[in-house]
């Protein structure tokens, strides 16, 4: 689940990568096409979304969150 700040907010950005090989992860949100490879949150939304950040394998994964070319956060998740 993605969600949003309920105030204002920029567009923005998630995306992912294997931080072992620098893949980019999947994602399936909003369209739900697995091929997604950047998550897009409108400026205007405030409700949350729901769908598959698609992991291929156990590893270390970074998440980011970027306002167009503005770096916001990331985060790197263990899985398996």
């Amino acid at each position: 689940m993605i969600h949003p700040d309920a105030e204002a907010h920029p567009e923005v950005q998630v995306r992912g990568t294997e931080c072992a090989t620098g893949q980019p992860i999947h994602f399936s949100y909003g369209t739900y096409d697995p091929d997604d490879r950047v998550v897009t949150i409108p400026a205007d939304q405030h409700t949350d979304d729901t769908g598959y950040m698609i992991f291929p394998r156990s590893g270390e994964y970074m998440i980011s969150v970027s306002a167009g070319s503005q770096f916001l956060g990331a985060v790197v998740l263990q899985v398996g």
